[in-house]
């Protein structure tokens, strides 16, 4: 994260591990000066889950017709 900053915001990122949850550093080119804000939480709180990757990955490949759209590319 420290190396995609400019070096002119100095130590700034060193204070990331302690942002409590809600809490973000805003900066950027509209942003006058970088800053700690308070982001409330949703309401009502969306319902989204992660992608279980690993219980996808074990299912048998299904047919999706990737090889004959690779044959036209190769055309």
């Amino acid at each position: 994260m420290k190396r995609l900053l400019p070096d002119t915001l100095g130590n700034l990122t060193a204070g990331l591990p302690a942002l409590e949850q809600g809490e973000a550093l805003l900066i950027g080119d509209a942003v006058a000066m970088p800053c700690v804000v308070y982001i409330a939480e949703c309401s009502p709180k969306p319902s989204s889950n992660d992608i279980r990757y690993y219980e996808l990955w074990k299912n048998p490949w299904h047919a999706a017709g990737i090889s004959d759209d690779f044959g036209h590319w190769l055309k």
